[in-house]
Parts: structure tokens; sequence; C-alpha cells
């Protein structure tokens, strides 16, 4: 059709289209829907597109809400709940702040972080969260889509594995740092952290998993190797790893090196073949007032080793 030419009224085109549609129901499609003409006794939307979004925003809420119910309906509530002077300390940071951390009370990875959050003078809330649950908790997986603990979250944004976050405290912590200021000292601190995570963590993991008396001998005369060399390098005197004050090594260590004692498959562990040095060091963080705020009961740790095992056996999965 040739532009500025209209179609008439009475065009043999306009009739058929017409017979086509007579007698039919008429729709007309929008974003919000089929609107009915009136007649067929449907209803007619009446309200504009700023009304409809609101409306199909306030129902995708409510849908989202709902799954939330739901699921916190067939969860099951996590049977371990801090103890002792962890119970305390929980309860003091039960109230809503900027950081929220999302912990277990037999992980101790999850102790390192609250260690370090005590230490610092953090202002955060404890989130005590079963890792092993299934569905994962849907806080949890907001933090860490891995489902593993520790996590924490601040101003919606996110960040999970121990060392990584015990890093940003540190950098974003101007009062009580537990890293040395000078490079070189703060390099050494890095080398021993990757050792205890590399090597010392991996033998008590291996020592609690091993199913033989022989494979579990293997990794506990590792495992007391590991911490002998651990104790020559650090500070003569201490107690700790840097001197008299507790740093991010002692940190890493402390919830790994307390649990010795107080879980049942370290029996085994010779304590007098180990350096005196590190006697000191443990005596020194049992009295730490940071380690022991955030220490459960000796009975909740033997209790809960098997939630233990199962997550170590998660992470190497």
């Amino acid at each position: 059709m040739a532009v500025g030419h209209t179609i008439g009224l009475d065009t043999d085109l306009v009739k058929a289209a017409v017979s086509r549609i007579q007698d039919r129901p008429f729709r007309v499609i929008q974003r919000n829907g089929m609107i009915g003409n009136g007649d067929d006794g449907l209803a007619t939307h009446r309200h504009d597109l700023q009304k409809s979004d609101e409306t199909k925003k306030s129902t995708a809420l409510r849908y989202l809400a709902g799954r939330e119910k739901e699921a916190k309906r067939n969860q099951k509530p996590s049977p371990w709940k801090p103890r002792g002077n962890a119970a305390a300390t929980a309860r003091d940071h039960s109230g809503d702040a900027d950081i929220k951390f999302y912990s277990a009370c037999f992980c101790p990875f999850s102790q390192r972080v609250w260690i370090a959050l005590e230490a610092m003078g953090f202002k955060y809330q404890y989130c005590e969260t079963d890792p092993l649950r299934k569905p994962k908790p849907t806080p949890l997986l907001e933090a860490n889509p891995r489902g593993l603990v520790p996590a924490i979250w601040q101003g919606g944004w996110a960040c999970a594995e121990s060392s990584v976050i015990l890093e940003y405290l540190e950098d974003t912590n101007s009062t009580i740092p537990l890293h040395p200021t000078i490079p070189k000292l703060k390099a050494i601190c890095r080398l021993w952290i990757d050792f205890i995570n590399t090597r010392i963590v991996p033998s008590f993991s291996g020592a609690l998993l091993a199913t033989v008396d022989e494979a579990r001998s293997q990794h506990m005369e590792m495992l007391q190797h590991q911490i002998c060399e651990l104790t020559q390098a650090a500070d003569e005197k201490g107690p700790y790893f840097l001197g008299d004050q507790m740093c991010l090594v002692d940190v890493h260590l402390a919830p790994f090196a307390l649990r010795l004692s107080r879980l049942a498959p370290f029996r085994g562990l010779n304590l007098q073949a180990l350096p005196a040095r590190w006697k000191g060091w443990l005596d020194a963080l049992e009295q730490n007032p940071h380690v022991r705020s955030t220490m459960s009961t000796d009975a909740l740790y033997a209790q809960s080793m098997n939630d233990l095992l199962k997550g170590f056996r998660g992470i190497s999965d």
C-alpha cells in the first residue's frame, strides 16, 4: 500500500476481517494479562501498569516467603548449641549487627573466626547454623553457596573460608591487629599459617577419619612430628608464636590444638615426646580470654565428634 493511502471501512478487506471475528470473544493482550471485553462475564482489569507491577512483585515476595517458611518447617533443628563459656558469648551477640557470623559450635574452623571477632572487638551477630542439615539453611547458602561454615554476611556482601575471613577481618580492623606490621615477620606468619592448614590440619583430620589403628598411628606420628616442627619455629620464650601477644598463627592453631586433649582418638598422642615449649603454648591458649570465651564444654566436643567427622568428609569430597 502506498504511503498516505487508507483503507475505507466499507472495503471488501475490512468486511472479510469483521466476518471472521463476528460473534467471537474479543481480547486485547497487554503486559498485565488479558483484558476481557465485558460482554462475556469476564472481569476487566482497570488498574494501570504500575499497579500491575506492584501486584506481581507482592505475589513473588509472598511466594518466596512461603517457600522459605516451608523449608524451615521441613528442616530439623540443629542438635548442637554452644555450651559453657561459648553459650554466654553467643547470647551476648544474639542481637542484630552489621556482621552476621554463621558458625557451628563443634567446628574448629568456625572457632578460628570467632576467636578473631572477639579479640579484635568487632560487633557481630552470632548465628548458630547446622551445615549438615538438608536442605541447607537458606541464610547459610546466601552467605556461602557451598553451604559450609564459617561464613560472614556484611551489608549484602558475603565471605567464606576461615583463612580468607581472618585476612579480611585483619584488613578491616584498625584497633587490635593480629598480624605483625613488619613485612618480613608478617611473611613468616603467613608461611606457618600455611603449614598449619596444609600439614597439621590434614594430619588432624586423617587421625579422626582413620578406620584402622595402623592408619591412625601413622597420622598421629606425622602430627607429632609437625607439632615439633611448628614449635621450633615459634619464639623461644613465648608463650605465643611471636612472643607475649597472640597473633593469627595462634588463632589458626588454637581450635585444633585444644581438641587434642578433648577428643578420644588423640589419646594415643605422646605428649611427653613433645617439647616443653608446646605445653607452655597450650597453657597460654587455654587461658587466653578470647579463646576461653569461644570454648564449649568438653562433653559437647566429645558428643558432637560424629558430626565433626561428617564435616571433614564433606570438605574432602
